[in-house]
C-alpha cells in the first residue's frame, strides 16, 4: 500500500526535480532555464516560459519565497518580462493571453504585491480582453471575430490563473481590488456564454465551471454549480485524461504559430479551495481530486521521484506547477471540517437512495412488467409455442390469465405514477 506523505515531503521532491533539472545558461537563448519537461536538463530540452513559471511556483512554494534557488527564480520571470522586447520570441509568447495570465501567477506567488512586474502584467491582461465581451481571445494580436467567439478555454485559463496569483500574493493583495473586480465581470460574461448553450459538448468544461466558481463564488449561478456537482463530483477523477488545446495566434511579424497547452482538467479542481464561499459538494469535490492527485504521485512515488505524471512517461513542468498549486490551495483552506462532513453524509444518503431505486426498479419489472407482458402474450405463447414453453412459465400464465385485465391496467398506471418506464430501463442499466 502507497506510503502516505506530508505536503511538504512532496514539494521536497517537485523542488528538488526543478533544481537538478535547471539548464546551462549557454544552451539557452531566451535567458530561460527550465525546459518542457522535468525529466533531463541536456540542450534542446525547449526552454521556455511554461517551465520557468512552473519552478518559480514550486521553489518558492511551502513558504520558500526568501530560499537562493525561488529568489533566482523568481528574478528570472522579472527580467524576462523586463526585457521582452530584447529576448527572442518573449514579445510573441506575451501576446499569448493564457501564458500572460500563468506569468502572472508564477509571480505573484509567494510574492509581495509592490512588485511592478506584476502591477503591469495585471494592467496588460486587461488591455488584451475584449472591451466589447470583457473575455480574452487566444492571443492580443488576433483581432478575428472567430477567435473571439471561441474564446471560452482561453478566458477560463485568464481567469484561473489570475486568480490563483491574487490569492497566493504574500502581501499587498488590497493594491488589486480593481484588478479582482474585473476579473469578476469577467467571469461573469464567461457564466453568460454557458448560460446561454448549456448543450454544447465542451472538453474544456470543468476548467469553465471552476473558472466562474472560484471567481464568483456563491455569487455564481445555481445551474453553473449543479452542473459541476452533476459532472463531476460523483464520477472518478481521470487524472490521466489530458485536455490538448491548440493556441493557433499572430506572431507580432504578422506570420502564425501554433502553441499548446496541455493539462489534465482535474488538476484544476484542487484550485476551489482558494475561494472560501464553496459549498460542502463542491469542497468535498476539490478534495477528493487534491486526494486523487496525491495517490497517484504515492503509487509510483520512486519511479518518477515524486512528481506526478499519471499516463505519461514523461513528467511536464507544467504538470508539477499544477501540483504544487494542489498542494498549497489544500494547505490553506480555511476551517471547513462540517462541510465535508455534511457533504459525506448527504452523498450516502444519496448513494442509499440510488441502492433504493435500483431495488424498486426490479421490483416493478419482475412483479409487474414481466407478468404483464405474459399475460399480453398468453394467446401466442400457448398457440405458438406450447411445446416448448417450461411448466413453471405454462402454470403462470394460467395463474396470471385468472387476474382481470383492469388489475393490470390500474397497477401499471399507478407504478408510471412512481417511476416511469424509461426512468427504470435507465436504473436497472445504469445510465442513471
Amino acid at each position: 500500500m502507497p506510503v502516505k506523505r506530508e505536503t511538504e515531503a512532496y514539494l521536497e521532491s517537485v523542488r528538488n526535480c526543478f533544481i537538478s533539472k535547471r539548464l546551462d545558461p549557454a544552451n539557452v537563448d531566451n535567458k530561460l532555464r527550465w525546459g518542457q519537461f522535468i525529466d533531463t536538463n541536456k540542450p534542446g530540452s525547449q526552454a521556455g516560459l511554461y517551465g520557468a513559471i512552473s519552478a518559480a511556483i514550486s521553489l518558492k512554494a511551502g513558504k520558500k519565497a526568501d530560499w537562493t534557488d525561488a529568489k533566482t527564480a523568481q528574478e528570472e520571470l522579472q527580467q524576462y518580462w523586463i526585457n521582452r522586447e530584447k529576448i527572442k520570441g518573449a514579445e510573441d509568447n506575451l501576446c499569448q493571453n493564457i501564458r500572460l495570465a500563468a506569468l502572472f501567477l508564477g509571480l505573484s506567488f509567494g510574492a509581495d504585491g509592490n512588485c511592478v512586474a506584476i502591477s503591469e502584467v495585471a494592467k496588460h491582461l486587461l488591455d488584451h480582453r475584449n472591451p466589447h465581451g470583457n473575455l480574452w481571445a487566444e492571443s492580443a494580436v488576433d483581432k478575428r471575430a472567430e477567435v473571439i467567439e471561441e474564446a471560452e478555454y482561453a478566458s477560463a485559463l485568464v481567469l484561473i490563473f489570475a486568480n490563483c496569483g491574487l490569492s497566493f500574493l504574500a502581501s499587498n493583495q488590497c493594491s488589486y481590488s480593481y484588478f479582482a473586480q474585473e476579473l469578476e465581470k469577467s467571469a461573469i460574461a464567461l457564466q453568460k456564454k454557458y448560460l446561454n448553450d448549456t448543450i454544447r459538448k465542451r472538453p474544456y468544461l470543468a476548467a469553465m465551471l471552476i473558472a466562474i466558481i472560484l471567481t464568483l463564488g456563491e455569487k455564481a449561478n445555481k445551474k453553473v454549480r449543479s452542473r459541476l456537482k452533476k459532472d463531476f463530483l460523483f464520477t472518478k477523477s481521470d487524472l490521466a485524461a489530458r485536455y490538448t488545446h491548440y493556441l493557433d495566434f499572430n506572431r507580432i511579424d504578422g506570420t502564425y504559430g501554433r502553441d499548446y497547452f496541455i493539462a489534465p482538467m482535474s488538476m484544476l479542481a484542487p484550485l476551489l479551495l482558494l475561494q472560501p464561499q464553496l459549498s460542502g459538494q463542491e469542497y468535498l469535490y476539490a478534495v477528493r481530486v487534491t486526494e486523487s492527485i496525491k495517490d497517484a504521485v504515492d503509487k509510483s512515488f520512486e519511479k518518477n521521484q515524486g512528481l506526478f505524471a499519471e499516463g505519461v512517461t514523461r513528467p511536464s513542468s507544467i504538470e508539477q506547477g499544477l501540483f504544487v498549486l494542489a498542494l498549497e490551495a489544500a494547505s490553506r483552506k480555511q476551517d471547513r471540517g462540517w462541510k465535508l462532513w455534511w457533504a459525506i453524509a448527504w452523498e450516502q444518503l444519496r448513494r442509499e437512495r440510488e441502492r433504493g431505486d435500483i431495488v424498486l426498479a426490479w421490483i416493478i419489472i419482475i412483479f409487474l412488467y414481466f407478468p404483464f407482458a405474459l399475460a399480453s402474450s398468453e394467446n401466442i405463447l400457448t398457440s405458438q409455442y406450447a411445446n416448448n414453453i417450461p411448466n413453471f412459465l405454462k402454470f403462470s400464465i394460467e395463474i396470471l390469465s385468472l387476474v382481470p385485465k383492469v388489475w393490470f391496467t390500474a397497477a401499471l398506471i399507478a407504478a408510471g405514477a412512481v417511476r416511469k418506464p424509461q426512468d427504470v430501463a435507465k436504473q436497472v442499466l445504469g445510465k442513471k
